[in-house]
């Protein structure tokens, strides 16, 4: 009971984004923060910033040179962003 009232559904969207080179995008154990390159942490950190509810998280892909980018925010526009 606590938990659902506490949770609050937002848009998000999911996606792939190839790279040259999945393992220079290294995360912290949890997926929550990009380690390196730091860069890529700080325009995430960024852009979700400039939205309401904005919250974005990526990780490398375990079988592809791609990353995989999970971002949600306030309404769909702004999410998809």
């Amino acid at each position: 009971d606590d938990w659902v009232k506490m949770y609050k559904d937002v848009p998000s969207r999911q996606g792939k984004v190839l790279v040259p080179d999945r393992l220079q995008v290294k995360t912290t154990e949890d997926e929550t923060q990009v380690t390196e390159p730091q860069a890529l942490q700080q325009e995430i950190s960024r852009l979700c910033s400039e939205v309401e509810c904005g919250r974005a998280f990526i990780r490398p892909s375990g079988t592809e040179n791609a990353v995989r980018v999970y971002a949600e925010a306030a309404t769909a526009e702004a999410a998809n962003l």
